[in-house]
């Protein structure tokens, strides 16, 4: 399991481990998958930083990681020594696939050894990657996208299959009674749009939590979200333990995640499906996948159609939600996708 050791895996709590504005998301997933595989009787080696608290066998190149040590702007140097480790034991026959969570600076590595590599697609292609050097390497390695949307900007990669992002859900609290407010969860950046869940929670007349690390040189941030943080009616809860934020989760109306870009996932999306919780989210990447229209949220086209909808809320079964969590986001779901996709390539890689 080759993570990255820019953070400590798991990276919480957030204020100690996690630099300003990063979510850690993608670093969640990977020790959750490793912690699972782990539990259910595999082999399993995590590359990650010396400090990080895993079940695994531990191999690290650093004592703790970069961004502890203060070494987060050549953060990519030190990813490079890590991932360079893997494939060096890689060599010598240690493991039967490898998984990486870094999707373009393993597709260089792979060639090199026969351990096949299968690569996490954690991001949208085409907002951060180079189409063009995946591109080129789309038959290095195998890729998993996280949603089907994801792969529509290169459709001929190498792709395994799609694997569902899993969480929690049985630590997750769940409640079926509801309070008058809403949430927003995620990154403040113009891209989550919680400058819109800020205008249609104050037309409702509903309180908005904002629960977000801030980017410590974030205009976005001092212009469009601050000036309207009253806690009262616009409440900013800053970075939040996670039982914290699930236990919010729990009791509000709703999520809101008026996006303005195709995200691939959304963690949070099912983690208030887990909490009973509907979500009203914007129809961009991979949201009409996750969320059920009038079953565990809505699709909404615009602002317009997600004040509109904050008045059908009712509607929607908070058991529903948790059984569907159950069934298509649960951590255990995922792995047991994971291992069927690993068991695939092994198989593949024999006839080779």
């Amino acid at each position: 399991m080759l993570a990255s050791n820019v953070t400590r895996i798991p990276p919480f709590p957030p204020e100690k481990y996690l630099p300003s504005g990063w979510s850690g998301s993608t670093e969640l997933v990977a020790h959750s998958i490793t912690e699972e595989l782990v539990k259910r009787g595999h082999d399993v080696t995590l590359f990650a930083s010396g400090n990080s608290k895993t079940s695994a066998k531990l191999v690290s190149i650093t004592k703790r990681s970069t961004f502890e040590e203060g070494n987060l702007k050549i953060h990519k140097e030190f990813e490079l020594m890590l991932i360079s480790k893997a494939y060096s034991m890689a060599q010598e026959e240690h493991f039967d696939v490898i998984h990486s969570h870094y999707d373009i600076p393993t597709a260089h590595f792979a060639p090199l050894v026969d351990t096949p590599t299968v690569s996490t697609l954690h991001c949208p292609i085409g907002f951060w990657y180079d189409k063009r050097i995946l591109h080129h390497y789309k038959n290095t390695q195998w890729y998993v996208s996280i949603s089907n949307d994801q792969r529509r900007e290169l459709p001929d990669l190498n792709y395994a299959t799609t694997v569902y992002n899993g969480v929690p859900v049985d630590d997750i609290p769940f409640s079926d009674k509801k309070e008058n407010f809403l949430m927003i969860v995620g990154r403040l950046v113009k891209e989550k749009g919680a400058d819109i869940a800020i205008r249609v929670a104050l037309k409702a007349n509903i309180p908005l939590y904002i629960f977000s690390p801030v980017d410590d040189n974030s205009k976005y941030w001092e212009r469009e979200i601050k000036p309207f943080v009253d806690n009262k009616k616009v409440v900013y809860m800053g970075m939040r333990p996670r039982k914290e934020v699930f236990r919010y989760m729990s009791k509000a109306k709703a999520v809101l995640m008026p996006i303005r870009w195709a995200e691939p996932f959304g963690l949070v999306v099912a983690e208030a499906m887990a909490a009973g919780t509907p979500s009203i989210v914007f129809s961009l990447g991979s949201m009409q996948e996750l969320v059920e229209d009038g079953k565990t949220g809505y699709v909404v086209k615009n602002e317009e159609e997600m004040l509109a909808r904050i008045y059908d809320l009712g509607k929607i079964n908070p058991a529903l939600c948790r059984t569907i969590a159950h069934e298509r986001f649960s951590i255990e779901a995922m792995v047991t996708k994971y291992e069927n996709t690993y068991y695939k390539i092994i198989q593949n890689n024999k006839k080779r």
